[in-house]
Formats: structure tokens, sequence, C-alpha cells
């Protein structure tokens, strides 16, 4: 018997690009925050989390295991991305308590690694890629004023900072609805953040 697949996504923009991807032939998609609605397992449901980040992946640990007869297939990631300021172990360890509480700052720390080549890019492209994001956020802020780190690329695939900073800005700018300033503004405050680089500011 054929089981629904059904894919989660907080937003609606790539749920959409999902769907459009799928050509009604894959699972289909709803647009829901699981941290703040939740699951709702039925028993023979399994529960697949691809690159489900921090507290995301916590959350669908924490509701299969109370949830008798479903199943969890689960690729966590990037352990840092969270509300709360630290975390705590899903399964209590007698004797451990605070012991166990890891600080964002440290979960953090996971993603790193040793050697030049990483999972998906080199160090060096990486960090090219970081420096891409920090442009757009210099950019976004100078032009809309204070945003919080990491905002520049909401809504976007972070792998987009891998391409170089005009390609980034655009797809930023048209996410955000900002169209109506690319073509005059995008230009100049490339401009602007590479002259502010370039001496320093």
């Amino acid at each position: 018997m054929e089981h629904p697949v059904i894919g989660l996504e907080r937003d609606a923009v790539l749920a959409e690009r999902a769907r459009a991807m799928s050509e009604g032939r894959g699972p289909s998609f709803v647009v829901t925050d699981v941290l703040r609605d939740g699951l709702t397992p039925l028993p023979g449901d399994c529960f697949v989390g691809l690159h489900a980040c921090g507290e995301l992946g916590d959350a669908m640990v924490t509701t299969v295991a109370g949830a008798p007869g479903t199943s969890l297939a689960l690729v966590g990631c990037c352990l840092q991305k969270r509300r709360q300021l630290s975390r705590l172990p899903l399964c209590p360890v007698p004797g451990m308590g605070e012991q166990l509480e890891l600080s964002r700052r440290l979960l953090g720390l996971s993603n790193l690694t040793a050697r030049d080549e990483g999972v998906e890019a080199s160090r060096s492209d990486n960090l090219a890629a970081r420096e891409r994001r920090l442009a757009l956020h210099r950019l976004l802020t100078h032009r809309w004023g204070p945003i919080r780190l990491g905002a520049e690329i909401d809504g976007l695939n972070r792998r987009v900072a891998q391409r170089d900073l005009s390609f980034l800005v655009a797809r930023a700018f048209a996410h955000r609805n900002y169209r109506i300033y690319v073509s005059g503004n995008s230009v100049s405050l490339i401009g602007w953040w590479f002259e502010r680089v370039a001496v320093g500011g």
C-alpha cells in the first residue's frame, strides 16, 4: 500500500519552488512552522528530517519518542540554530545535568572541520562565501537599517552564497521584494561596500 508523502516547510516561497520541481508527481508540500505548530504523529508515520537544523532535529526526536508506532530518519546539522542560549541532552543523564548543557557558541564548533576540503566546499570557498554574506549584510543594513547576522539570507538556500556577490545580492533583494531598489541602488551599494572595505571603514 502506498503512503502519502508530505513535505513540511515554513517558507512559502521554498514550498512553492519544491512543488514546481516535483511537477505534481512527488510529495505534496504544506507551509507550517514545526517549532511553533508542532507535529501530529499517527501510528505508522515515518518522519524524515534532511538537514533538520538544530532545534528542529531535537523537536522531531522528542515528538517521535513520545509517539508509539512512529519512526524517524534524521540527518541533523547546525546544532547551534536554536532559540535557547544552550542545549540540554534530549535524554536525562543521572548525575550529569548541567555538565552536558552546551552553549550555542560551543555547538557551532560542530560545523568546523580541520581539513582543507569540507563536505560541500573547500575551506577557502566557504570563507569567501562568508565574506559575501557579510557584504550582503552590510548592504542591507546600510540601506534599510540594522538586521541580525544571518538574516541577510533568510528564505534563501545558504549555498547561494557560493555564487558571486552580484548574484547573491540579486537573489536576496528579489526574495525580499526589494526589486524596485535593485536597478538603481544595488550597483551603488556594492560600490559603497567595496569602497568601505578598501579604506578599512
